[in-house]
């Protein structure tokens, strides 16, 4: 029963942290067993070399029909998969605030079929509305991280430690997408460079001018 239980944090669509909701729910994964046969990892190609994508990992890289067609392959015929997929309803019911579930209700001919409720293409679906124009959500991240510098000094007022998990967030839901920042060195360089603690700086800049060498 436990494992049907809602999450630590409530997720709220208006007000997301992906990086919680996401590693709270593979946590919850690896405890209920969600991953033996896993539900999350979703066939994209067939044949000789049939390949998968985790959902929790790359769910930008899944199709919401990928994600259908791989839950009707079980979804009736009472294997593991199936029971797995009732405790995850279970799960993210009771883990979504109000409006989120209102948000999703809207759209529940994507995740109900034959009045079978399918929680991974609900997952997907959700994710899908954080992340609904890809495009904009890594031009967003990228434009945050040529902007490290203010960051460090006017947010995280110098404090490594919070620097460090602001940008360790930004990677993760950037690799969500399967995209990727090719100028984030540089732009962590300039940040560190930027605040006041001289001694620091001059081992930032020994550290620098080693990898430029």
């Amino acid at each position: 029963r436990k494992h049907s239980e809602e999450l630590k944090t409530v997720f709220l669509i208006e007000r997301p942290n992906m990086t919680v909701f996401l590693n709270q729910l593979k946590t919850r994964a690896t405890e209920a067993k969600y991953n033996y046969p896993s539900i999350f990892d979703i066939p994209i190609a067939a044949g000789e070399n049939p390949t998968t994508q985790n959902l929790l990992m790359e769910f930008g890289q899944v199709t919401l029909e990928q994600c259908v067609q791989y839950t009707r392959s079980y979804i009736h015929q009472g294997a593991y998969q199936s029971q797995n997929n009732y405790q995850f309803f279970r799960c993210l019911a009771k883990t979504l605030g109000t409006n989120s579930k209102a948000v999703l209700d809207q759209e529940e001919e994507q995740y109900i079929h034959n009045r079978v409720s399918n929680r991974v293409a609900f997952l997907k679906l959700l994710l899908t509305k954080l992340s609904a124009n890809t495009r904009a959500t890594t031009s967003a991240i990228r434009t945050r991280h040529s902007n490290l510098d203010q960051y460090i000094l006017e947010v995280a007022k110098e404090d490594i430690s919070a620097f460090k998990m602001y940008v360790k967030q930004q990677i993760s839901t950037l690799r969500s997408i399967g995209q990727e920042s090719n100028d984030l060195l540089e732009n962590h360089f300039a940040a560190y460079l930027s605040i006041s603690n001289t001694m620091f700086c001059h081992a930032i800049r020994n550290i620098q001018n080693t990898y430029d060498n």
